[in-house]
């Protein structure tokens, strides 16, 4: 069985500013965040090369980001934004999965979400 590529990321601990996983010579998945307080970080893009799309790795990519911030006590925001073809409310429930809700707020493409940090276990 192949195992999956890893999740590089640049910073040693705490919440990184770029997670993402090499998929292959100019091949990458990547969530860029921008941290804006020391309790709110912003999730700037996610992206998944067409290609490699339907494969879970933007989900493996993205519990790896929550699991860093739930881990730091960061809250995460986001806007929501189908491009590329994808579908606004499938988007939308995407991130609901993962915690996500709707603000009531709206930025320049649509609703803002945020999700607080979960409880943490202890384990990382």
């Amino acid at each position: 069985m192949k195992l999956p590529p890893p999740i590089t990321r640049d910073a040693p601990t705490g919440l990184a500013d770029d997670y993402s996983v090499r998929l292959g010579k100019g091949q990458i998945a990547r969530i860029k965040l921008e941290q804006q307080t020391p309790t709110d970080a912003w999730i700037d893009w996610v992206f998944v090369p067409p290609a490699h799309r339907g494969k879970g790795l933007a989900g493996r990519l993205m519990a790896r980001v929550l699991a860093d911030a739930d881990a730091a006590g960061i809250t995460v925001s986001l806007e929501p934004r189908a491009c590329a073809g994808l579908d606004q409310g499938a988007l939308e429930r995407w991130y609901q999965g993962f915690g996500f809700g709707d603000t009531g707020r709206r930025g320049d493409f649509g609703p803002i979400y945020q999700r607080a940090p979960a409880e943490s276990s202890g384990f990382g």
